[in-house]
């Protein structure tokens, strides 16, 4: 326990300390979820191309994925924490059905990074599911989801 407030601390005091846009700086990375759009577990690929626009693909468990974030803030500003929305689209291989499947992730979340590129970021999404050449008029599967997410961009 006394680790785990000791390393909190650390990355708090890290935090504290960004005096430029941390997503500038930091702005491409490496990272894992659990959950997100591929379900259980991925790993993914991302990259800031500016201090707002940010591109990412994602291998899991289940799937892959691809897609864009939107990251709320200012050039001039750290955005230690920034809030985020987004639009990712995932393919699921055929495990229950006959075909692949289609998923439409849209993630609302907050991430914070500290000057070193150590990102957290926890999101919920509403899910479209649809499988690939199912014929027009079929209804979609809609749930809700969401990721906690760890990562670190350089």
């Amino acid at each position: 326990m006394k680790y785990t407030l000791f390393f909190a601390a650390l990355f708090c005091l890290n935090i504290a300390s960004a005096q430029q846009n941390l997503r500038l700086t930091n702005s491409k990375g490496f990272g894992g979820q659990f959950g997100g759009p591929t379900s259980m577990a991925s790993v993914y690929y991302n990259v800031f191309l500016d201090q707002n626009s940010n591109i990412e693909f994602g291998l899991g468990l289940i799937g892959a994925y691809g897609g864009y974030r939107y990251y709320f803030g200012k050039a001039d500003s750290p955005q230690v924490v920034s809030p985020y929305i987004g639009a990712l689209v995932s393919i699921i291989p055929p495990l229950t059905s006959k075909q692949s499947t289609r998923l439409f992730y849209f993630p609302i979340g907050i991430q914070a990074m500290s000057k070193d590129g150590w990102n957290v970021s926890l999101e919920v999404a509403p899910i479209l599911m649809r499988e690939l050449g199912a014929p027009s008029g079929t209804p979609n599967d809609l749930f809700a989801f969401g990721a906690l997410r760890f990562g670190k961009n350089f």
